[in-house]
This record gives structure tokens, C-alpha cells and sequence, in this order.
């Protein structure tokens, strides 16, 4: 989050956040067994 709004301010302007996702996925470890691991997507949108 803190990366888009940096990005966002610093270098796009007119650039909005459209949405933000959140989830969690279960990935294999390297021992074999089952992480769950967080995840958010951010999708940006420039209005004219």
C-alpha cells in the first residue's frame, strides 16, 4: 500500500486507486507442507 501511494503522489499524477483486493492463498513450503500466504492486488486508474 505504502508503494502505490509513493508511486501514486510522487510520479502519477491524475492516477486514483480503482480498487484493492485482498485475499490469501496455500502455497507448498519447502518442507513439504501447506503456508498460507497473503496477497492484495491494487489496481490503478488515470482519469482524463
Amino acid at each position: 500500500v505504502d508503494a502505490v501511494e509513493i508511486t501514486r503522489n510522487r510520479y502519477l499524477d491524475g492516477v486514483t486507486v480503482q480498487s484493492i483486493e485482498i485475499g490469501t492463498e496455500e502455497l507448498r513450503g519447502s518442507d513439504g507442507g501447506m503456508r498460507n500466504v497473503s496477497n492484495m492486488i491494487i489496481i490503478l486508474e488515470k482519469k482524463n
